[in-house]
């Protein structure tokens, strides 16, 4: 509250008297200062803000990446792999920053569209091929991501996190690799993507070749002729084959090459189909027919299955893992040991899986179907823990631990109670003889860790073979005998 005094006696031009002016109070609204401050600090709000907003770097909508396609071609002839891998495309491109469900969809939804369409016509995808990531590629090893990244992720995080990258004026470049891995087996023909186009070029000329043939050999229509007219026609059409045929064949003999019994050069009005192009075209045609894929065999397990029934992958198919085994130690017990039956409870296992290369499933499938059931199974087994695979419990002594199949899917060997290390004899768990009465039993292969099974068949001493037969009192048809040699009667004790 304020005071002023106002003199309401004098006139606007006269001065103002003290003792005739009147003193009034008046209140001095103070609105228009706090107008005044707020409008100030909210300008200063405003340009903490704009400052702000300058100092923080904009996301960008779009990573500018050089991708890579390559193709990954790997061969299986007598259980020998070979692989080899091939650039076909090099592209700088950008991909949206955006949130990927997977690997998968970042694959298929923004990079495989970066492939030119001539290269793909030259590479032809196939149903089988499988597309993997990589880092870098050393030599002609692809580094590949691992499988826990596939997950949920921002672009901006999958990149930033692991592809190299590179700065060109100012903005950062991603390095991504695209392999494709195509298998191929015995009986599929293996064509490199070079060569296509001119495998394609002779397929055309024999094409063309074998038209021309069909047209010299067809005769032409006749209507309304007697028989003794088409009689004498088709005579004289089979004398001109014959005769050009003749001809055809004498002239590529004169043409042939003297030097060296050298292939002659042969146009495509001159060339003759002989017994090596017939068995060329015959192993065409084998080969067109497609080999049956891992997914393939895991439907047709399912195929017909009664209900409350358990797949089963029998041992004469189970080479078709063969591309998934990365060990030595996979590949000896493979190759090595005679197999059985794998049979694993209905859902358990499906093809996706093992196309992830994880080993530890491919190496539990390896022991099932080489390994000896248990006569007691593992403490897991027999418990229940964690979700079974297979319906019985199997382990291979000397391979991958010694844990049992079960127990290894999951990456759980550590757990299995029939490990190599905690073994004291092999009558403690597997079914095989032991030594009656109080003798010692039998040091056998496979008993501990420091007498395995050898899965390598070259050193295997088929001479001294693993008796399986049943010792005395390992029956109950035949007991031990506890009577004295000397006596048939029991000593009388004084």
């Amino acid at each position: 509250m304020s005071f002023e005094f106002i003199d309401l006696t004098s006139s606007p031009s006269s001065s103002s008297h003290p003792d005739t002016a009147l003193l009034i109070p008046q209140r001095i609204p103070s609105f228009a200062s706090r107008t005044s401050q707020s409008r100030s600090s909210s300008g200063r709000r405003g340009a903490t803000a704009l400052s702000r907003q300058s100092q923080t770097p904009r996301r960008p909508f779009f990573f500018k990446i050089i991708l890579t396609f390559h193709l990954m071609t790997i061969n299986i002839q007598d259980t020998q792999i070979t692989r080899h891998l091939e650039q076909i495309e090099h592209i700088k491109t950008a991909i949206p920053a955006r949130t990927i469900e997977s690997l998968h969809d970042l694959i298929h939804q923004d990079l495989l569209d970066n492939m030119s369409e001539s290269i793909r016509q030259l590479y032809n995808p196939q149903r089988h091929d499988i597309y993997r990531l990589a880092t870098n590629i050393k030599g002609k090893s692809p580094m590949y991501l691992s499988p826990i990244v596939d997950t949920r992720q921002a672009v901006e995080d999958l990149l930033s996190k692991w592809f190299e990258s590179r700065t060109t004026v100012g903005e950062k470049e991603y390095m991504v690799h695209l392999v494709i891995e195509r298998t191929n087996t015995p009986d599929e023909e293996v064509i490199p993507v070079k060569e296509k186009v001119k495998v394609k070029k002779e397929r055309k000329i024999k094409k063309e070749i074998k038209d021309e043939i069909k047209e010299e050999r067809m005769p032409t229509p006749i209507s309304q002729a007697d028989d003794g007219t088409v009689q004498s026609f088709v005579s004289t059409q089979s004398e001109r084959s014959s005769e050009a045929v003749q001809d055809s064949r004498k002239r590529a003999a004169s043409e042939s090459s003297p030097i060296s019994g050298t292939i002659p050069y042969r146009t495509r009005r001159r060339h003759v189909i002989d017994e090596e192009d017939m068995d060329r075209i015959q192993h065409n045609q084998r080969s067109a027919v497609p080999a049956l894929t891992l997914e393939g065999w895991f439907r047709r397990l399912y195929e017909d299955l009664p209900v409350g029934h358990n797949p089963i992958l029998p041992t004469s198919r189970i080479n078709i893992l063969v591309p998934f085994v990365h060990t030595d130690e996979g590949r000896r017990l493979l190759q090595s040991l005679p197999g059985e039956d794998v049979e694993f409870i209905r859902g358990r296992i499906s093809a996706r899986q093992i196309m992830t290369h994880r080993p530890s499933y491919v190496n539990a499938l390896l022991i099932q179907s080489r390994g000896t059931r248990l006569a007691v199974p593992c403490t897991r087994c027999r418990s229940g823990q964690g979700r079974p695979v297979f319906a019985e419990c199997r382990h291979v002594p000397g391979a991958f631990g010694g844990a049992c199949a079960n127990c290894k899917w999951p990456d759980k060997a550590s757990q299995c109670s029939v490990r190599d290390e905690l073994w004291y004899g092999i009558g403690d768990h597997r079914e095989a003889p032991q030594m009656g009465g109080g003798g010692q039993r039998t040091r056998s292969l496979g008993s501990s860790q420091d007498n395995p099974i050898n899965v390598d068949a070259e050193i295997i001493d088929l001479d001294e073979p693993i008796n399986l037969d049943p010792e005395e009192g390992d029956h109950p048809t035949d007991p031990i005998n506890l009577d004295p040699e000397d006596s048939g009667e029991w000593p009388e004790i004084e």
